[in-house]
């Protein structure tokens, strides 16, 4: 019935309690006591059944930092440049399997790793780690725009690649670098912290039916993602455009089979939605969306398995959309890579790899600047191309309390400037400025709450299932309203 909470894909939030006594009947339940509760953030539908097994000539290699001092900075986005060993670089592999190595002292700052593929340093690029902005070399800095070859958030655990499924390394011609960025979060600004976390790869030489892909996707990180304050929620979307797809997939398309989703603190929910145009529809039909979490939980941020692979083909469209509520903020938010900046990205892991590395967006407020009262609009213009700072303040100027409307509807319906990369290629590709694609067909969801035989069943399985998994806990599934 309408009371009911589906268990899907996404983060739920489990209360749990147990006591050791077993009840004397069903009425009887023994008192679980101060101790023997608590409450913890999962996904129950999001993970795989069982994981592969490895191959028999598994190996593992790590990048690691070598013992950092954890700066006393709230935010600090540490960069640390890497020559693979020869024994890797000289002929490929292929990772099946990454997990996340982190220093139990120190893991509590760790928010997240990024690990990038790079070929354009030299051995004066790898004397030292240091911030990644201003404390690295330009080349070492350039590498994180380069090809993801792992991503690992808090909340995350091992990710296995499916059977016949593996990230190549490697091999002649293949990059022989790689930089590491570590996002330490250290609100209180704890002094004195030493930390060695990191990536452990499991790779092997048997080649695999398929080599995998992973793809930045969202919007722009960049000041001009603006937020307004006190919004109970407001709607910020990121677009893979259609052109770039069409010049950048191969002609079968990619089979996306897993996914990670990631905003910051305000960040409730994602939603990446999946647009193609169809001859049932007549024009552009909008698809199941890829994935989805709409309770979403900044601290549990992990790899989400896909039910089924999604197939994008070429000319299809990514829209991915991220939901904020700032009721708790009284100047606007932007973007950037402090935790208390935001974020909107999607890291869609996929088969067969192809050069296709990022596609981006950012919403073009032109008309809406021109809108505004002209010391408003004067303000904002003269520090577009000023420090953070002085934009923040322009913005927190205006008088939101009329103005968060208008902004929405720039955002959600306004001119977007669209980009996107190949990896082989330091250009890039940026399609015609314009507004986002009409849907003509929208996506209807399924009612998961019917009452057909067919629904009954299902959640007959599924409720099994989950009471397997929480192995007898006494679970109270609590919904997050969105």
């Amino acid at each position: 019935d309408d009371r009911d909470n589906p268990i899907e894909a996404n983060t739920a939030r489990v209360v749990f309690s147990w006591n050791d006594e077993d009840p004397a009947d069903k009425d009887s339940p023994v008192y679980h006591g101060p101790g023997n509760r608590g409450a913890i953030s999962l996904n129950l539908l999001g993970g795989l059944s069982s994981p592969p097994t490895l191959p028999g000539d598994s190996k593992t290699f790590a990048v690691i930092v070598d013992n950092v001092s954890i700066p006393s900075a709230e935010t600090t986005y540490y960069c640390q440049p890497y020559e693979m060993d020869p024994s890797l670089a000289e002929k490929k592999r292929y990772i099946v399997k990454v997990s996340p190595l982190l220093t139990e002292t120190s893991k509590q700052y760790v928010h997240h790793v990024l690990i990038y593929l790079c070929d354009s340093l030299s051995s004066a690029d790898l004397v030292s780690g240091g911030n990644c902005n201003g404390g690295v070399s330009t080349s070492v800095a350039q590498c994180r725009r380069g090809i993801l070859l792992a991503a690992w958030a808090v909340g995350g655990e091992d990710f296995y690649y499916p059977e016949g499924v593996a990230y190549p390394i490697g091999g002649p011609g293949s990059p022989r670098f790689v930089v590491m960025e570590m996002h330490y979060n250290n609100p209180d600004r704890v002094e004195g912290v030493q930390d060695s976390s990191g990536i452990e790869f499991t790779y092997t030489e048997t080649v695999p039916q398929h080599e995998a892909g992973i793809l930045f996707l969202g919007h722009d990180v960049r000041k001009e993602h603006v937020i307004p304050p006190n919004a109970q929620q407001f709607v910020s979307t990121g677009i893979c455009a259609s052109e770039c797809t069409e010049q950048l997939l191969p002609s079968g398309g990619i089979r996306i089979f897993a996914n990670v989703l990631h905003t910051h603190l305000i960040g409730t929910g994602l939603v990446l939605r999946h647009l193609r145009s169809t001859e049932e529809c007549g024009g552009v039909e909008e698809l199941p969306p890829i994935d989805q979490n709409l309770q979403y939980d900044f601290n549990f941020q992990q790899v989400t398995y896909l039910p089924q692979e999604v197939t994008v083909l070429p000319g299809d469209e990514l829209v991915l959309e991220c939901y904020y509520r700032s009721t708790e903020r009284s100047g606007v938010t932007l973007g950037g890579d402090s935790t208390e900046d935001e974020m909107c990205l999607s890291f869609p892991v996929y088969y067969p790899r192809t050069s296709f590395s990022n596609c981006v967006s950012q919403a073009y407020h032109y008309d809406w600047v021109f809108s505004l009262p002209p010391e408003n609009r004067e303000a904002i213009i003269d520090a577009l191309d000023g420090s953070r700072s002085q934009f923040k303040a322009a913005l927190n100027d205006v008088d939101w309390t009329v103005q968060t409307a208008p902004f929405q509807d720039s955002a959600t319906n306004g001119v977007q400037i669209y980009s996107c990369q190949d990896e082989y290629s330091d250009d890039t590709t940026q399609p015609v400025n314009s507004p986002p694609t009409k849907v003509d067909c929208p996506y209807v969801a399924p009612d998961v709450c019917d009452d057909s035989p067919t629904s009954r069943a299902a959640t007959t399985n599924m409720a099994a299932a989950t009471v397997m998994m929480l192995m007898s806990l006494a679970v109270l599934y609590c919904s997050n309203d969105f």
